[in-house]
């Protein structure tokens, strides 16, 4: 064997462990790329109609099924609509493109711990952009809500319908509709850890005198004051419902 095989060969093995062998994309998502690539080209604008399925799969070379297949992939992540006419581009939407993902991740039972780290996260900072943004009309909705969630709390009940709108609404008065869309990653968590930590002895009556602290930061138009009551309403849940989750902000 020539003396440069030999070497070529001898740095076989390591070459091999640096690379993943090469897998062919499946037909109908290469004709996915190709279509979000005549979208972005500006090609196949939003709100025009995409040419019929026998077209396509003319203009591909590949069968009609691989073109309904790439098709309804890309209905599911809100590129594509289906109406009685054909098939027309859409305005892709943050919701569209997080809610699929979201139906998987919350069949993780190790996710919950992750979102529970990310609201930490979110939620502090959410409620700083709020005080600097929320008007007094939503000042205004979320006393109101706090008041509904005191007197439940009073009667005897938990009052978690409200303490999740309480959320709900600060979030979207951060004015941030990508925020806004991460958010709805949480919000299945966030109902059960209210359920979860409602029957603790004076859970109810902490989750008011959090949220009151958090309004009157907001009120107050302070951002860092609301970023760090909303940070410290967040981890006393956290601590009661036993898990060990720090986050610094």
């Amino acid at each position: 064997m020539p003396l440069f095989l030999a070497s070529l060969y001898s740095i076989l093995p390591e070459v091999k462990d640096l690379f993943q062998s090469i897998v062919r994309k499946k037909m109908y998502e290469e004709v996915v790329d190709q279509i979000l690539g005549a979208i972005s080209s500006g090609e196949f604008p939003v709100g025009s109609k995409l040419p019929s399925e026998r077209e396509l799969a003319d203009s591909f070379q590949v069968s009609r099924t691989v073109i309904r297949e790439a098709i309804r992939s890309m209905e599911s992540v809100g590129y594509l609509e289906s109406r009685a006419n054909g098939t027309y581009i859409k305005e892709p939407s943050i919701d569209n493109l997080i809610v699929p993902i979201l139906s998987v991740l919350g069949q993780d039972g190790k996710i919950a711990n992750d979102l529970l780290e990310l609201r930490l996260i979110l939620e502090p900072s959410a409620a700083a952009l709020a005080a600097k943004r929320i008007t007094p009309d939503q000042l205004h909705m979320l006393d109101s809500i706090l008041t509904a969630m005191e007197s439940c709390v009073a009667s005897g009940q938990t009052g978690s319908q409200y303490d999740a709108e309480f959320h709900k609404n600060l979030i979207a008065m951060s004015q941030n509709e990508v925020l806004k869309s991460v958010y709805t990653m949480c919000e299945s968590t966030l109902r059960d850890m209210i359920d979860s930590v409602g029957n603790i002895e004076n859970q109810p009556t902490k989750a008011c005198i959090g949220h009151r602290e958090i309004f009157r930061a907001l009120q107050s138009n302070n951002p860092l004051a609301a970023k760090q009551a909303m940070y410290n309403h967040l981890k006393q849940i956290v601590t009661r419902l036993g898990r060990k989750i720090d986050v610094l902000i």
